[in-house]
């Protein structure tokens, strides 16, 4: 939305605030300001001067020499425009002037005439062809009679300020024009603003056309009738203004429209009412296949909904985007209808964008023009043209709907704003944007019932109160702070808790699977689990999708098989998912993880990273034999924590894995992750390094096969404290010779963080350590 500085002045009481200081502010309240351009940053020296005396060139045809007066004094010019005149008031370049574009003029002689200066088109000022008027198009500006002679231009017309850019979001229609971007400047500076208000125009006399219109896509229309008005040019300053907000001055109508949709953000249409029949206006819904040529002479063809204005049969606009060519203003118009409406804005942007044809009406329109605006639409346009017709009259239906009023409470400006403001502060800022509020207690909350005005279509709930209280407050004036939280930080859902899980077997290497729900029972009796009461399913994609798997194992298993008979030998994968059981003749469902390796690692290898995640979700486990049938007897073992077995671990029997045609070791877990994801993680501690140096010492026992790594460390742990602070089991070794042992070695640290140990204590508690293991469980130190 461009936004002339000088109107906005007219608009606001902005005295003593800077151009720098309405972007900083503007756009910390919520109006950006993309930039600004000014006919001053380009041109320097241009003054309006009077023309004194034409005459022709002695030695050229197409030039003529000017007398010009400049003020102060009179110079000669040679030019070749075509609509020089005397007396005319035009503007004139002195040499030592600089022009659009880094055109810098000199003193000079133009076949042998000498010339002090250059007249000045609008072109030459560096405005574009598209906006010039027609009567400039080809010669330079004529300036009105009463124009300040020897003034610069850019002073005398407002014009050294420029003329802004303001983003504006599409839930801000109501800034789409002068009216509601000067009310923007005033809440935002707290001036005063001096605009046009809504007037009562109900007192017109009623008009001849009749209007019929679809409510639900044109919840109103508004037709002025004006006779005795003459398509004439516009004042200078209305042709100077337009072309400032980037519009074409075409005539006087035409320009009021124009000046009136920018001014109240309400886009108009003028007809030659002349071009009208009797029939009246209709506002309706368009039939497939219906064609109409529009104002740019291109024929459209139009759809199912599109929305049209008609006399008649004949189509005469459509709505909200484009007039028609064949009732377009002319020189001959003496009878105006001008058209005051609001469409439906979801219809007139699908309109738009399939015909390709956007215009200024449409950009508005798309985003909602309420019926107030049209009241203020027709004060304006009715002002604009005081004294320009003989005679007015209306026609047309207005349904006005009132704005629901929003109720926000007091308590939630601190909670979601982190400001603290009493009700009065709070009132003064919604009395800035002329909210009306009532103070009213709503479930037990006090708070203010506010209503906003007919331009804030965007207000429909609390937060939009409260975005409006942080704009005006200042969003840089909101200081920044760690939110509150109302949860401890070490409290994880079920679902962060899986993510957690996922990130950490990635971070092992591990590849995910995902594996069906549905198995063969072949394959469940292939592992053993058949003595478990089977959940079949009625209808089976087939036999091998004809039961609820009991294990992940099961899907695990077809995994590996399919992996290694592609070619792939060594292999680490996990699968998280549903298990299905009975218990009590009740189907049960558990989540579960199982994780499997393949010629990729050993038992241990596993139990290692099983021992990581449970450390990482801070649970302590105890290792006991296993139970499972299809695990190796004594490489297998049950994870149990608090008493409870969380799940389970072990090297694949070799025979079940002949039975699943599998070369290699195959190493297994399955975890419960409900289970595991009971348990509360607790929050980590750092603790300092001792500043004191640690003894290191190793053992290596032969032991009984049946002895377990955790019966050697409960004793070793319960000997060595306080002393002992980390044993850790770093070799198992077994021979044939040796029936029924094994050897398993230990490293242990010893410490202390008041004292060097020295090497005495630290024998000594070796030796106990020793003892006890001997007495316990009748090891043998190797």
């Amino acid at each position: 939305m461009k936004a002339q500085i000088a109107w906005l002045r007219e608009l606001v009481d902005l005295e003593g605030i800077s151009v720098e200081q309405m972007i900083s502010r503007m756009t910390m309240s919520g109006t950006n300001i993309e930039g600004v351009e000014s006919v001053c940053d380009e041109n320097r020296g241009v003054i309006i001067a009077q023309i004194k005396s034409v005459r022709a060139h002695p030695d050229a045809k197409k030039l003529l020499v000017c007398d010009i007066d400049t003020g102060t004094k009179v110079v000669q010019v040679v030019t070749g425009a075509p609509n020089v005149k005397e007396g005319a008031r035009v503007l004139l370049a002195l040499p030592g002037a600089r022009l659009f574009g880094g055109v810098d003029i000199q003193a000079t002689e133009l076949r042998g005439v000498h010339s002090e200066g250059m007249l000045c088109s609008f072109e030459e000022l560096g405005y574009s062809k598209s906006v010039i008027a027609k009567e400039y198009s080809d010669g330079i500006v004529i300036l009105p009679e009463d124009a300040p002679l020897g003034e610069e231009f850019a002073q005398a017309y407002g014009l050294c300020e420029g003329v802004m850019e303001a983003e504006i979001t599409f839930n801000r229609p109501d800034c789409l024009s002068m009216y509601g971007l000067a009310r923007e400047f005033s809440a935002t500076f707290e001036r005063e603003a001096d605009l046009l208000p809504r007037k009562d125009f109900s007192t017109l006399p009623p008009g001849e056309v009749k209007v019929e219109i679809d409510e639900s896509i044109c919840p109103a229309y508004i037709a002025l009738e004006f006779e005795g008005v003459e398509a004439v040019s516009s004042p200078f300053s209305w042709q100077l203004r337009l072309m400032e907000m980037g519009v074409r001055p075409i005539n006087l109508l035409v320009d009021a429209t124009n000046l009136t949709m920018l001014y109240s953000g309400s886009p108009t249409h003028a007809f030659d009412q002349d071009t009208l029949g009797p029939e009246g206006i209709r506002v309706r819904a368009a039939r497939n296949g219906e064609v109409t040529e529009t104002l740019d002479g291109v024929k459209r063809k139009l759809c199912d909904g599109d929305i049209l204005i008609t006399n008649g049969e004949r189509i005469i606009a459509i709505g909200g985007i484009m007039g028609g060519e064949d009732t377009q203003i002319t020189e001959k118009t003496k009878r105006v209808l001008v058209e005051f409406a609001t469409f439906d804005k979801k219809q007139i942007r699908l309109t738009s964008k399939r015909l390709g044809l956007r215009t200024e009406a449409s950009a508005r329109f798309e985003k909602g023009v309420e019926s107030q605006r049209i009241q203020l639409a027709v004060s304006i346009f009715l002002e604009l043209m005081k004294g320009r017709y003989s005679s007015v009259k209306l026609s047309g239906i207005l349904f006005e709907k009132e704005r629901e009023a929003v109720f926000m409470r007091y308590s939630r400006v601190a909670l979601l704003l982190g400001i603290t403001l009493k009700p009065d502060e709070i009132m003064r800022l919604f009395e800035r944007i002329e909210f009306s509020y009532e103070e009213i207690e709503r479930n037990g909350e006090r708070g203010l019932l506010v209503r906003a005005p007919f331009y804030r279509s965007d207000i429909e709930i609390e937060a939009d109160l409260l975005e409006e209280i942080a704009r005006l407050y200042g969003f840089d004036n909101i200081p920044s702070s760690l939110p509150a939280l109302n949860k401890p930080a070490n409290q994880y859902s079920a679902t962060l808790k899986e993510w957690k899980l996922r990130e950490l077997l990635w971070a092992l290497g591990i590849d995910e699977t995902v594996g069906y729900s549905f198995v063969s029972p072949g394959h469940i009796q292939r592992l053993g689990l058949d003595d478990q009461e089977p959940l079949m399913l009625r209808n089976p994609l087939g036999e091998e999708f004809s039961q609820m798997r009991p294990s992940l194992l099961v899907t695990a298993l077809e995994c590996l098989v399919n992996n290694q008979k592609r070619g792939a030998q060594s292999q680490a994968i996990y699968e998280i998912g549903n298990v299905f059981y009975r218990e009590n003749g009740e189907m049960m469902q558990e989540k579960k993880l199982s994780i499997s390796i393949l010629d990729a690692g050993d038992f241990y290898v596993l139990k290692g990273m099983i021992e990581m995640i449970l450390d990482d979700f801070g649970v302590e486990a105890r290792y006991e034999p296993g139970t499972s049938s299809f695990f190796h007897p004594h490489r297998s073992a049950d994870i149990i924590v608090e008493g409870n077995i969380l799940g389970n671990i072990g090297v694949l029997h070799p025979k079940t894995a002949a039975v699943w045609e599998l070369e290699g070791e195959v190493v297994l877990a399955e975890i419960n992750l409900e289970r595991l994801f009971s348990y509360d993680i607790p929050e980590t501690v750092f603790t300092a390094p001792s500043r004191f140096p640690t003894s290191a010492r190793d053992i290596a026992l032969l032991v009984d096969e049946k002895v377990t790594h955790e019966q050697i460390v409960d004793v070793i742990e319960a000997e060595g404290v306080p002393l002992l602070q980390k044993v850790e089991l770093f070799d198992t070794f077994s021979h044939p010779s040796w029936e029924g042992k094994k050897s398993m070695a230990y490293h242990m640290v010893f410490g202390s963080d008041e004292r060097t140990l020295n090497t005495e204590e630290v024998e000594e508690i070796y030796d106990r350590i020793y003892t006890r293991l001997k007495n316990q469980l009748h090891a043998q130190r190797r």
